[in-house]
C-alpha cells in the first residue's frame, strides 16, 4: 500500500519533469500495487490520476471519456474524493477542448455532488463554473442568474480569500456584455484602494480573454469596445514570467479582429507592434 502511494507521488514528479512515458509507467505500477493489496479506493484514485496523464500526453478525448467512466465508478462506490477529482479534471479537459456543452453537463454534476455533501465552498465555486460555461455558450441570462446565486452563497459561507476571484468571474460577464464600468467597479471594490494596478491588470487579462471570444461569436461591436478599453489599460499589461508576452497577445488579437473586419492596413500595423513587442520582451510563444 505504501509503495503504491510512493509510485503515485513519483508519477506527479515525472509529469512536472515532462517525462510523460516514464510517468505512465510509474502510474501503472501505482495502480497495480493498490489493486494487489485489495485497496479499491487507492486504486481508483490512482486510475483517476493516470487518466489525467492521458490529457498531458495530448490524448484528451480518451482522457475525458476515461474520467467520466471513473466518475461513474466512484459515485457507484460512494468514493467522494475520486469522484470530485475525476469530474474536476474532466471539466478542465472539456473546457480545453472548447466543448462547453459537455463541460456544462460535468459542472452541473459537480454542483449536485457539492450540494449533496453540504460543501458550500464548492457550491459557489461550481455555480461560478456553470455560469462561465453558460457565458461561453452565449446563455447570458442563465449566466447572470447563476453568478448571482454563486455570490449569494459566497456572501453567506465563503472563504474571504475567494473574494477577488468571485469579483473577477462576475467582471468577465460584465465585460462580455460591454459593461466595462461595472466590471471595473467590481474589481476595485474586491481588491481595495491600495491594489489599483493589480485591479487594472486583472481587468486587462479579462479583456484579453473577451476580445478573441467576441470575434469568434460574431460580436465585432463588443470586440472593438474591448480593444479600445485594452488600449487604455495598456500600461497594466505587465508580464509575470518568461512565457508571457501580454502586449504581443493584445496586438495579435487586435490584428485578427481588424483583418476579420477588412481593416487590413490597421491589422498590419498591429502585427508590426506585435513583432516589436516580441523583440523587446521575448516569450517563446
Amino acid at each position: 500500500r505504501l509503495e503504491a502511494a510512493l509510485w503515485g507521488d513519483i508519477t506527479d514528479y515525472l509529469i512536472k519533469a515532462d517525462r510523460l512515458d516514464d510517468a505512465l509507467h510509474a502510474s501503472r505500477l501505482a495502480v497495480g500495487l493498490a489493486e494487489r493489496v485489495g485497496d479499491a479506493y487507492a486504486a481508483l484514485e490512482q486510475r483517476v490520476r493516470r487518466a489525467g496523464l492521458f490529457a498531458d500526453r495530448n490524448e484528451r478525448e480518451h482522457a475525458l471519456a476515461t474520467l467520466l467512466a471513473l466518475a461513474d465508478e466512484a459515485q457507484a462506490g460512494g468514493h467522494a474524493w475520486p469522484l470530485q477529482l475525476a469530474l474536476n479534471d474532466a471539466a478542465e479537459i472539456g473546457a480545453g477542448l472548447g466543448d462547453y456543452e459537455r463541460t456544462l453537463t460535468i459542472d452541473r454534476r459537480l454542483l449536485a455532488v457539492s450540494r449533496a455533501a453540504g460543501d458550500d465552498v464548492n457550491v459557489y465555486r461550481n455555480l461560478a463554473s456553470v455560469a462561465h460555461d453558460q457565458r461561453m455558450l452565449g446563455q447570458l441570462d442563465s449566466c447572470r442568474v447563476n453568478l448571482e446565486r454563486a455570490v449569494a452563497v459566497f456572501e453567506r459561507t465563503g472563504n474571504e480569500q475567494d473574494r477577488f476571484q468571485m469579483a473577477a468571474l462576475a467582471a468577465k460577464y460584465y465585460c462580455h456584455v460591454g459593461r466595462f464600468d461595472v466590471a471595473d467597479s467590481l474589481l476595485t471594490a474586491a481588491a481595495g484602494p491600495s491594489d489599483a494596478q493589480a485591479t487594472a491588470r486583472e481587468q486587462a487579462l479579462i479583456l484579453l480573454e473577451i476580445l478573441p471570444q467576441a470575434v469568434e461569436i460574431g460580436r465585432p461591436d463588443l470586440a472593438y469596445a474591448a480593444m479600445a478599453r485594452l488600449r487604455q489599460l495598456e500600461r497594466a499589461l505587465q508580464d509575470t514570467g518568461p512565457d508571457q508576452n501580454l502586449r504581443a497577445d493584445f496586438e495579435l488579437a487586435s490584428a485578427r479582429l481588424l483583418a476579420h473586419q477588412g481593416e487590413f492596413r490597421l491589422a498590419a500595423e498591429a502585427l508590426v507592434r506585435a513583432e516589436a513587442a516580441v523583440g523587446t520582451q521575448g516569450g517563446p510563444g
